[in-house]
């Protein structure tokens, strides 16, 4: 599952740094934060962390970017050894919401696929499902290095949780 994961992940961004250099301007996102569990999974499961990366593309003019994304988190339990490791492959699409000023807001959804691993001792069990995201965030800076901050709802069939990261943008042109 996770070898499927990180061949789709790697076929895609292979694709999008073969774009013509005239058209990039594609940045490289990394990003880690909290992962708060919600409904039947928090329930069961307590406050962990996740860690992110891919990469943003512009399309066009007009402040709409595609991006690919690949995660991973963990969230334990108050019993030792028992914990869940969410992990995904999602295309967003996002708008950068037009705004004066240094700090730039933006809005986006994503769907992909979201996995699974609960482990209980010995046990282990992977599911993997469609998911989704939506979510919103702040650009701080506009350099070639620009911060942001983002909030995001994350769910498939089996989890579902709400982030939020602290990131680090790094533009390849």
């Amino acid at each position: 599952m996770i070898r499927r994961m990180l061949l789709t992940s790697l076929a895609t961004v292979s694709i999008v740094l073969s774009v013509p250099r005239a058209v990039q301007s594609q940045s490289v996102i990394i990003q880690a934060g909290g992962a708060f569990p919600t409904s039947e999974f928090g329930d069961a499961f307590d406050t962990g962390w996740m860690v992110a990366g891919g990469l943003r593309l512009p399309i066009g003019p007009g402040g709409f970017w595609f991006g690919i994304e690949g995660s991973y988190g963990q969230n334990g339990t108050a019993v030792e050894g028992v914990d869940a490791n969410p992990a995904g492959a999602m295309a967003r699409l996002g708008f950068n919401v037009p705004v004066p000023g240094g700090i730039q807001p933006y809005v986006f959804g994503g769907a992909g696929l979201l996995a699974t691993k609960f482990s209980a001792g010995s046990f282990s069990d992977t599911e993997s499902k469609f998911g989704f995201q939506l979510g919103g965030g702040l650009n701080l800076g506009s350099g070639v290095i620009g911060p942001f901050v983002e909030a995001r709802f994350e769910s498939s069939e089996d989890i579902d949780f709400f982030a939020a990261h602290f990131g680090l943008s790094i533009g390849l042109n």
